[in-house]
């Protein structure tokens, strides 16, 4: 992900174009508000791993993304073949998958519903099957329903993002108390639902 990604994500911007779309789309489209951590939300070719199903499978295809569903071992036809993975509750072996079916340049997204934990370990071995650009974002309540999108990896966005622009004294307690609960790590072991995005490093 590039420096200049944003820190929090919310639903689509409500503009007339959106609104004319039908009711399942928009919803499809909301599902799919992970597209914006991206530098590029064209997601182009996309291979999924694991269990990709329900509302963020529907959502893919409804939007045209026409995933590939990897089940099997892959094939010289697979690797560096696509653009953006996605993956839900990867295993290691998942994240070695990843980065042989993505091109150079090409993004993982991965979905973690054990909390960050898991996401921070996927995260640090990602580092070392040649992904760079590696990060966590909280996604709250949750992928279903997310309304916000807070990055896990830089406190000081989380508690900001966390404030929702609360201001004088009772903005500036609940600050203190945020950095003191974010020092502590506790914030990041409230993320339930935790998405790990990283770059596929390489020529």
């Amino acid at each position: 992900m590039s420096a200049s990604t944003p820190e929090v994500v919310t639903g689509p911007v409500a503009n007339a174009a959106t609104a004319l779309l039908p009711a399942d789309l928009r919803q499809a489209i909301r599902r799919l508000d992970w597209r914006f951590l991206l530098p590029d939300p064209a997601l182009g070719r996309v291979a999924c791993l694991g269990r990709v199903q329900g509302s963020l499978a529907e959502a893919l295809r409804a939007t045209g993304a026409a995933p590939t569903f990897i089940a099997g071992p892959l094939t010289d036809a697979h690797r560096a073949a696509f653009d953006t993975v996605v993956a839900v509750n990867p295993a290691p072996e998942s994240l070695a998958a990843a980065a042989d079916l993505l091109r150079p340049g090409g993004w993982l997204y991965a979905e973690f519903t054990g909390g960050a934990a898991r996401a921070g370990r996927m995260a640090r071995l990602a580092h070392g099957m040649g992904f760079g650009e590696v990060q966590r974002h909280w996604h709250w309540p949750d992928f279903e329903r997310g309304t916000r999108i807070l990055p896990l990896d830089d406190g000081g966005a989380l508690v900001y993002a966390l404030l929702k622009g609360r201001r004088g004294a009772t903005g500036a307690a609940l600050a203190a108390l945020l950095r003191g609960v974010q020092r502590a790590g506790a914030l990041r072991w409230a993320a339930r639902h935790v998405s790990l995005t990283a770059r596929r490093e390489g020529p």
